[in-house]
């Protein structure tokens, strides 16, 4: 990082972006900050592994870009469905800056459509 210590004052009110100062950015970098904020905020450490899923279900993304896109993105909407599927979650809206998305979404919602099915015929012939 640049070090604009020439004027002191000037270097803690000095922005980054548009948001930052560079003094915010020294601490929010600094060794104990994790730490700091666990301490300034406790329920921070009711969060744990698959908390998540509980926060999802029945949850509506309104916004969501998937694979393949101008952009890396790491699960296509298939792949995006069957975790929201199994999360829960309400409904999905897919974004697509090129292309019209409500054919792939169509397809990817027959595609939990069936699966569910097979899922629940699979269960019933288990009895």
């Amino acid at each position: 990082m640049c070090d604009f210590a020439a004027d002191a004052e000037a270097d803690r009110q000095l922005l980054v972006g548009r948001v930052l100062t560079v003094e915010r950015v020294r601490q929010l970098n600094a060794k104990d900050h994790f730490y700091q904020m666990l301490k300034d905020n406790p329920e921070m450490l009711k969060i744990s592994p698959g908390i998540e899923n509980k926060l999802l279900e029945g949850a509506i993304d309104c916004h969501i870009h998937a694979f393949p896109d101008f952009v890396y993105r790491s699960q296509d909407m298939i792949q995006i469905d069957i975790d929201a599927s199994k999360a829960g979650m309400r409904a999905l809206a897919f974004k697509d800056y090129w292309n019209i998305s409500c054919n792939s979404a169509f397809l990817a919602q027959r595609h939990i459509d069936h699966r569910q099915r097979f899922r629940s015929d699979s269960s019933h012939g288990q009895h």
